[in-house]
């Protein structure tokens, strides 16, 4: 039923993309089909936050999680969430992960204007600095 039009126009061949979005907003619950949100600059929309983490509203990086599905750490970039995947979890990484957006970045990241991840803006993530601990300040 769905695809009788479609097949009706075609050749008998038919052809489907599915574009599965970001695991971090589809794990939040959102309803929302908008895409993702920056917290920085509260612009939403798909593809919204490149591989390095970086805004393509305000260009700022720290605005959106990327979570790891095995543990509960969070980065602000996928670039970043790859290489704790690869490294923390290497026993999962070549049966549950797509390892081959770093494999890209690993063979581009030394050519001339090859991108690099970003530094997080001045106050978010800084947990993933403390091991995971929130900063106390002493007396």
């Amino acid at each position: 039923e769905v695809v009788s039009e479609a097949l009706r126009h075609s050749d008998g061949q038919v052809f489907l993309l599915t574009v599965a979005g970001c695991p971090s907003c589809r794990q939040q619950g959102s309803s929302s089909l908008k895409g993702c949100r920056c917290r920085l600059c509260s612009e939403e929309r798909p593809g919204l936050v490149d591989y390095y983490g970086i805004c393509q509203a305000c260009g700022k990086c720290g605005g959106h999680d990327s979570k790891c599905p095995f543990c509960v750490q969070v980065f602000p970039s996928l670039c970043a969430l790859d290489c704790h995947v690869r490294f923390v979890h290497g026993d999962r990484e070549s049966s549950e992960w797509q390892t081959s957006r770093l494999e890209d970045y690993i063979k581009t990241r030394t050519q001339p204007g090859a991108r690099r991840a970003a530094y997080p803006e001045q106050g978010t993530f800084m947990e993933a600095r403390n091991g995971g601990l929130l900063r106390t300040v002493e007396a």
